[in-house]
């Protein structure tokens, strides 16, 4: 199985995607209509958490995304990361807009990452996108991100939360913690939750 990168310079390209059921992209149309919805990305910094086989972030990087980070916890599936980084590291534009992968656990990875955030310039962390896409059913993780990001009140740019209404997190628990979207995108009974900070 293959992904194909939707558009920007790199449109086409086929990602390389774990065997089995390892991880759960996001699906085509999904992807798409996030994408679709955020024509220009040039100057963003885009954090692709539980990255799986990087689709979201490489589809970032190829619509302009400045600098991208993605994140993998699984030995197995990060091995299959590395090889669709190779793919995109074919293009010149890669040494001027990079990408960086981690094998990390979120949760440890993002607390290292405020550091970093905290010296940007004001208009770039207003640009930075993180996507958290995990299992659906960790539900203590999503919960434990979600509080990080709200306390201590560092981040101050937008979360692309994907859950599952019936599988996950229903949306109308991030209602019940006051956080207010800027855009729901529904897919079947999945969804992602644009939230600005």
């Amino acid at each position: 199985m293959s992904l194909k990168i939707l558009g920007g310079v790199a449109k086409g390209r086929s990602l390389f995607v774990p065997h089995g059921d390892t991880i759960r992209p996001t699906s085509v149309m999904m992807r798409r209509r996030l994408f679709d919805s955020r024509q220009n990305l040039e100057d963003s910094i885009f954090v692709d958490a539980c990255a799986g086989s990087g689709a979201m972030g490489f589809e970032a990087w190829s619509r302009g995304a400045n600098k991208v980070y993605l994140i993998e916890e699984d030995k197995r599936v990060y091995k299959i990361l590395e090889k669709n980084l190779a793919v995109i590291e074919s293009y010149d534009e890669q040494r001027q807009r990079p990408i960086e992968v981690s094998n990390s656990n979120f949760e440890r990875w993002i607390s290292s990452f405020s550091e970093i955030y905290s010296a940007l310039p004001a208009d770039q962390k207003s640009q930075t996108i993180i996507y958290f896409d995990p299992p659906y059913h960790l539900h203590k993780l999503y919960k434990s991100i979600v509080m990080g990001l709200i306390h201590p009140d560092w981040f101050r740019g937008e979360l692309w939360l994907e859950s599952d209404e019936k599988k996950g997190l229903p949306t109308s628990f991030w209602y019940d913690m006051g956080l207010k979207p800027k855009k729901v995108f529904t897919q079947g009974t999945s969804y992602v939750f644009i939230v600005p900070f």
